[in-house]
């Protein structure tokens, strides 16, 4: 690879590096990796290669010792050799003919953020196998063949089959192709003259010559042979069922339109009737667009498929309601503009409230998108690109344009969300070039730059001076999805500089970090390399250091524009939990703490948490993914539990790594649930995915504005959990007397720490205690508000830590050790003096869920109320917590497993009686809870 500068930083395939991706079956799965593919990387680890598996099929036993690889480093680039067993990769032999699937990358980075070329599409932007290149094996033959086609082709459009042949010959050549489908020939014979490289021979058959279905094709030239399978998807028939449908529903809507005209002359209480009218209404005007742009027909039929039992279902909803309407009263949402930040949360007087909204949402529906329970707008305001765009000064059209959307949005009953996006004009990037030198992650700037700095908070300063006071401006959302890792000039200066001044001398960090450095000049970064304990820990700590203090001037100028003004930073949540598997459930070799989010600082310096949270139902044990984003918001509570938690960018459905483009309603209703009982304040979802009747971008398919019974799902979810408010508060207020030790120390430095108490956390969840966190610096500033104190799997710990944990100790406070060497190591992984200073509870086992619950019972924590699933001793598979509110007891079930599960419910030993908010009925028990089932409940 030609490059005239190397720059290496991590994740390594943000810097110089090749990225390789292989379907060795040729299974050419859409949308991310198959089961069978493999995904491999080339990094650098200074002048070493180093080999990185980013995903394999699960029972693969690849390792990066298995592939050969040879390098050599020159003044104007860089050479890589790499050989790959094909046994490696599941194939225990091959033939001429065969192909995979594979597409490789070159990555450059020179400092101002990463770059790339790639051989085919498929891992670059997105993970999307079908879009890999063909490699075509011909061992000692002269001829290649490879027959390809579209996976699916409606009988609407002629089919193109593509016969690929492949000549290493040095001369033309004359050849005979053949073809049959279905085993019946089609093409006896076809003489083509096979030129030097690849001849593409396309063959073309009409619309509807076909019949609908699947098939398989087979082509045969000299000897060599290709086959492959495609479908003709019956779309005339689709389209016109369609279009029958959609005329029934438009009859359905003006029924259920009807209807709902006459309940609320009635003054009954129809909102939610109403929301499947506005999601009907919506679709109406988009399934027709759908159906007649070239794709998406089969979406739009599935659209109109949906809609229909959504308006059935209302339309009895509607009658039920109007045939007690004395029993149904209307009730008015709260007014948001009347909202009061206090208590760790809104108000609206004495009563919680919740707010609501959608990523870059279409302002054309704002006058109606209050019947979907949505009282919350996100605006953006980009600094460098709009503020600044004519030159230094300010754009004052800009702020009056900013102003102008609060105020319509405030007439409209919304509140206001501001995100700030963050670039530089290009007038500044030629008068300060080297601003560009590091990026961070929706950062295009260099934070170590001081102009770059300067011009960022005074947009920043300007905006929220010129919105002060403007009603429903709720909050200042300062980074989407914070992080930074690179580093520039400045930035290496500045770092070297504090180590500086750690150190003293250069001896002492030679000491510290085993190294032998002449001078503070000398010293890298190694903040993403874990097995230089002490060099890792002191860059990550840094880097924390370096980007909560760019957020806090953020923060400080936001401020000075509007004393009042409340602020959060968008954060990726699992990031602060994540272990040797990701979210995405592929595998990480490094934790996520080298991005500079110090969860700690940010909680005491900013009014709100922010987050961006995804329980997806990429899950393998659970309904949706649980565990990271419940230990994040739990964590987000228990370290400032007088803030609100604000998701700025909910993403249960769908994201850069999951898309279903059929989801259930019932999974959406569940991760609602769960998200608020966690905590979660303010929601801004994932996304208007529509400008009018027409897709935004490429994550469209598979969106909410895709799936009516998730837009409806949502709306009905939003209106009721709104009118639960209190009752839904009541779980996230109750303050913890079960805690995890949270060790940064620990988190910086070893993954198995973070895997070992995501098990542990998830064993202790199914007793239904509420649990929680506490930091090594809640510790430190003397916090005692619980009663046991449970460290799974953390080695690592900071100076005095274990001292203020056996101050607990003496004051009757319970602490259960989970796993070996427990608090034996410093932050630099060097062991400590008596590492057996601590003595509690030890337990190997961190899946042991019994055992947890008895040290909760030997550390007195009450739990009159209890849930037995079919263990017997704990809830699992389902979500159950109990707590007291307005004096009487108030519960709630969550189906989280994969199948259904009988639970019994139990207080003070004894069978207890259930009814449900959410119905009215008494709880028959044992109650069978199927996966994503909900109720909330009083319990007598």
């Amino acid at each position: 690879m030609r490059d005239d500068k190397r720059y290496l930083v991590e994740p390594y395939w943000q810097g110089d590096s090749l990225q390789i991706a292989i379907d060795p079956f040729y299974d050419r799965t859409r949308g991310d990796f198959g089961p069978r593919d493999f995904s491999l990387g080339v990094g650098w680890n200074g002048n070493v290669t180093q080999i990185h598996i980013d995903n394999a099929p699960r029972d693969s036993a690849l390792k990066p010792e298995d592939i050969r690889i040879a390098s050599a480093i020159r003044k104007d680039g860089w050479l890589v050799e790499a050989a790959i067993p094909f046994q490696a990769l599941g194939l225990e032999s091959v033939k001429r003919g065969q192909r995979l699937g594979f597409t490789l990358v070159a990555n450059d980075n020179d400092g101002g953020g990463r770059k790339w070329a790639e051989w085919a599409p498929g891992i670059s932007k997105s993970k999307d196998p079908s879009a890999f290149g063909t490699l075509l094996l011909l061992g000692d033959g002269e001829f290649g063949l490879s027959l390809s086609a579209p996976a699916s082709t409606p009988d609407t459009k002629p089919l193109v089959l593509n016969a690929d042949v492949v000549s290493i010959g040095k001369e033309p050549r004359p050849a005979r192709l053949s073809l049959e489908i279905d085993g019946q020939p089609i093409l006896a014979s076809h003489d083509i003259e096979a030129t030097p490289g690849v001849l593409r021979v396309p063959l073309v058959f009409e619309a509807g010559s076909l019949e609908s279905g699947m098939h398989e094709a087979k082509a045969a030239l000299d000897g060599v042979s290709s086959d492959c399978r495609f479908e003709i998807a019956s779309l005339r028939a689709l389209i016109g069922e369609t279009q029958s449908r959609l005329r029934i529903l438009d009859e359905r809507m003006q029924v259920l339109a009807g209807l709902i005209g006459r309940a609320r002359e009635a003054g009954c209480d129809i909102a939610l009737p109403d929301a499947t009218l506005m999601t009907a209404e919506l679709f109406l005007q988009w399934i027709p667009a759908d159906l007649a742009r070239e794709g998406y027909e089969a979406m739009a039929a599935r659209e109109a498929i949906r809609l229909e039992a959504l308006l059935e279902a209302a339309i009895a909803e509607a009658e039920d309601i109007l045939a007690d309407p004395a029993g149904r009263p209307a009730i008015e949402p709260p007014d948001v503009l009347k909202a009061v930040y206090r208590d760790g949360g809104w108000f609206v007087g004495e009563r919680p409230v919740f707010f609501f909204g959608f990523n870059q949402l279409d302002r054309d529906w704002l006058p109606q998108i209050g019947r979907l329970g949505c009282n919350l707008a996100a605006e953006g305001i980009a600094i460098g690109k709009w503020l600044y765009a004519q030159g230094p000064e300010i754009d004052p059209s800009r702020l009056e344009g900013y102003a102008a959307a609060v105020e319509e949005n405030a007439r409209l009953g919304l509140c206001t969300d501001f995100l700030f996006s963050h670039s530089i004009p290009r007038w500044a990037v030629e008068k300060w070039p080297d601003i560009l030198d590091a990026e961070g992650h929706f950062l295009y700037y260099d934070i170590d730059h001081p102009e770059a700095v300067n011009l960022t908070l005074r947009g920043m300063e300007a905006a929220a001076r010129r919105l002060k006071g403007l009603p429903g401006v709720l909050s200042y959302d300062l980074w989407n999805e914070a992080g930074q890792i690179q580093m520039s000039k400045r930035g290496m200066a500045n770092f070297r500089e504090a180590m500086s001044k750690k150190y003293g001398s250069i001896e002492e960090l030679n000491a510290a970090w085993g190294m032998a450095y002449a001078s503070f000049a000398e010293i890298e970064a190694f903040g993403q390399d874990p097995s230089r304990a002490a060099a890792c820990a002191d860059w990550r700590r840094w880097n924390d250091g370096r980007v909560t203090n760019f957020i806090r001037l953020m923060r400080d100028a936001v401020r000075r524009g509007d004393p009042d003004a409340k602020c959060h930073v968008k954060i990726p949540n699992e990031m602060t939990l994540q272990g040797t598997i990701g979210q995405n459930g592929r595998p990480a070799s490094s934790s996520r703490h080298g991005q500079g989010i110090d969860r700690w600082a940010l909680a005491n310096l900013l009014e709100i948490h922010g987050c961006d949270t995804r329980p997806t139902m990429l899950s393998e044990e659970y309904a949706f993914q649980v565990e990271y984003p419940l230990m994040s918001f739990d964590l987000q509570r228990s370290l400032a539990p007088d803030k609100p938690i604000f998701d700025s960018e909910w993403h249960a459905i769908q994201t850069v790594y999951y898309v279903n483009a059929d989801a259930p309603a019932e999974f959406l209703n569940a991760t609602l649930w769960f998200s608020y009982l966690h905590g979660m304040d303010a929601n801004i979802t994932w996304w208007w995915s529509r400008a009018g009747t027409e897709p935004k971008a490429q994550w469209f398919e598979g969106s909410l504005m895709t799936q009516p019974q998730l837009l409806n799902a949502w709306a009905r979810n939003s209106i009721t959990a709104q009118r639960l408010a209190p009752e839904i508060t009541a779980f996230a207020s109750e303050a913890p007397r079960v805690r995890f030790l949270f060790s940064k120390p620990s988190a910086i430095l070893d993954l198995g720490y973070l895997d070992m108490q995501k098990e542990a956390y998830m064993a202790a969840h199914w007793q239904g205690a509420a649990l929680g966190f506490a930091s090594e610096e809640m510790l430190l500033g003397g916090f005692d508000e619980l009663d046991l104190l449970i460290v799974a799997g953390a080695r690592h710990v900071s100076a005095g830590v274990r001292e203020a944990i056996a101050a607990l100790q003496g004051k009757g406070v319970a602490l259960l050790l989970i796993g070996a060497d427990c608090l034996s190591l410093d932050p630099h992984g060097k062991p400590l003096d008596n590492p057996a200073m601590l003595a509690g509870t030890v337990l190997a086992n961190p899946a042991d869920s019994a055992a947890i619950g008895a040290a909760m019972d030997a550390a007195g924590i009450e739990r009159p109320v209890r849930c037995l699933g079919p263990d017997g001793f704990s809830a699992k598979p389902v979500e159950f917590r109990a707590v007291r509110h307005e004096g009487k007891w108030l519960g709630y079930f969550l189906g989280l497993g994969k199948a259904p599960a009988d639970i019994r419910i139990e207080i003070e030993g004894r069978q207890a009686l259930a009814s449900s908010m959410l119905s009215g009925d008494r709880l028959d028990q044992p109650v069978s809870v199927k996966p994503w089932d909900f109720d909330l409940f009083w319990i007598e």
